[in-house]
């Protein structure tokens, strides 16, 4: 959102979560999948030490390679479902679900499984004309970074965004100044007019309903393709979390709602840990979690793949 703004006083230094200090003797014959979008990007292998092998593949809008999963069939195979609270309803509730479903196929004797391009055709152009454009905000964006990324010309935005809010009281339509908290809050989730990001616009029984049929096939479309363990990762918006009664509003309770339907799926929950946090937990002129979020979901994937491979000894010592 600093790159929507240029609010110099919202502008974050990266820093991604440093990997756990666990202590690996041998392999765990587990291999670890994650489907995600932006929030699972910054994860690799060295975060998740217990696994064998740590594959992850970014979920865009449309297909842009004609990707496949490969797995190996003498291991035991997880995959993470991972998903942002807004886009939760794109996602779910439209059968846009259909787009998670990528070809699982075995791999080969002495082959390791991952995420593999099969065809190695190149994006089309209008698929690369859809990422890098798309909605009028995004496209200034894209083109701020792409041509305008040097000091001087910061500097120049910096300054012409503090003038503008000063003196004019204009931002950037998608972004909204919540100095109480000291952070920038995207207004799709803010917002009761936006229908399918909102934090706030009120979910019916008709789509939560959707939302759930969407999660059960997809997670039994993978369990059918030899996939031992599919969990679900859903991550909150920031004004879920930071206030769900943000200017008077009610927080809908949608990703709560969706866990509670599908409990008796496997499910990798932030919320009531983010919730009843003191603390900031996403940066402050970004959508994405800071390092301490990312800390608490990374020990918690840990934690469910720790109880796995502890099954999967105990399983082994049972049979020898």
């Amino acid at each position: 959102m600093y790159r929507l703004s240029y609010l110099a006083d919202y502008k974050d230094t990266v820093v991604n979560c440093l990997p756990p200090s666990l202590q690996v003797a041998g392999q765990s014959n587990l291999n670890l999948y994650m489907i995600g979008d932006s929030f699972g990007a910054p994860f690799s292998k060295e975060n998740f030490p217990l696994a064998d092998r740590f594959s992850f593949i970014k979920l865009n809008h449309f297909q842009s390679f004609d990707n496949s999963i490969k797995i190996d069939t003498h291991a035991y195979n997880a995959l993470i479902i991972e998903c942002a609270e807004k886009q939760i309803l794109v996602r779910f509730q439209q059968n846009t679900y259909k787009n998670f479903r990528f070809p699982v196929k075995i791999a080969s004797q002495g082959d390791t499984g991952s995420f593999v391009n099969s065809s190695e055709k190149p994006m089309a152009f209008w698929d690369l004309f859809s990422a890098f454009f798309g909605r009028k905000a995004i496209t200034e964006q894209n083109l701020n970074i792409l041509f305008f990324s040097n000091p001087l010309a910061i500097f120049l935005n910096e300054t012409k965004a503090e003038l503008n809010l000063k003196a004019f009281g204009i931002l950037s339509d998608e972004v909204a100044e919540y100095k109480a908290k000291n952070i920038l809050v995207q207004k799709s989730t803010t917002e009761l007019k936006d229908l399918y990001t909102s934090s706030f616009h009120l979910r019916t029984e008709t789509e939560l309903k959707e939302i759930q049929k969407g999660i059960e096939n997809l997670q039994d479309y993978y369990r059918q393709r030899d996939f031992d363990t599919v969990l679900l990762a859903l991550i909150p918006n920031p004004i879920s979390i930071v206030d769900p009664n943000y200017k008077g509003r009610t927080y809908n309770q949608l990703l709560p709602s969706v866990e509670a339907r599908i409990q008796k799926a496997g499910i990798i929950s932030v919320f009531d840990t983010f919730r009843n946090s003191s603390e900031l937990l996403y940066r402050r002129g970004d959508t994405h979690w800071n390092a301490k979020g990312q800390k608490i979901w990374q020990d918690l994937v840990n934690r469910e793949v720790e109880a796995l491979v502890g099954k999967l000894k105990k399983n082994t010592d049972a049979l020898q």
